[in-house]
């Protein structure tokens, strides 16, 4: 856990004192990764894996990315009372990192957030974009339009964004205004 917590404190984000205290106070130092590292502690073993895997695959990318999604692709598994989110973990790590007030680029909330299509390979359809980035961005507005009954105001919030840059993307990727 002490690995984890000295990479993230050298990345000078907003937000990244708070995420550090969430991550000390819940139990991602002791949550099992149930598909893989069952054991006690395996959440911390399973993700600096990853950060090592990222790193030799992934010389072109930039060292706080790395550590960020690799870190943090789970961080949705973690629980700590008080802060319940709904959906998938891929989702509830997104809501914990922007509760904590951690902003992530936009490449970084699109890996975390799709780390498990498919092969579950975490770059593979993210930053290698088997599918295109907008075939996916155009998949996930879909989604919370129709969760939202077609309502942008509540796909934004839901999708972290403004209702004005929602719209834009849709217009950009040619989804169609009616979708229910």
């Amino acid at each position: 856990m002490n690995r984890v917590i000295d990479l993230l404190a050298a990345i000078n984000r907003p937000g990244t004192d708070k995420l550090i205290e969430y991550l000390k106070a819940s139990n991602y130092a002791t949550a099992r990764c149930y598909t893989h590292h069952k054991e006690r502690g395996g959440l911390v073993a399973h993700s600096l894996e990853i950060y090592e895997l990222m790193k030799r695959d992934n010389p072109n990318l930039s060292e706080d990315s790395i550590a960020i999604c690799a870190l943090l692709h789970d961080l949705g598994k973690a629980k700590l009372r008080g802060w319940e989110f709904d959906g998938q973990h891929p989702a509830r790590a997104i809501q914990i990192l922007a509760r904590c007030g951690y902003q992530l680029t936009e490449d970084e909330a699109f890996a975390i957030r799709y780390h498990h299509r498919k092969s579950g390979d975490l770059f593979t359809h993210a930053y290698r974009r088997a599918l295109t980035k907008a075939d996916m961005q155009r998949e996930q507005i879909v989604k919370a339009l129709r969760r939202n009954g077609g309502s942008r105001r509540g796909a934004a919030a839901e999708l972290f964004m403004s209702e004005r840059t929602l719209y834009r993307r849709m217009k950009a990727l040619g989804i169609d205004d009616e979708i229910k």
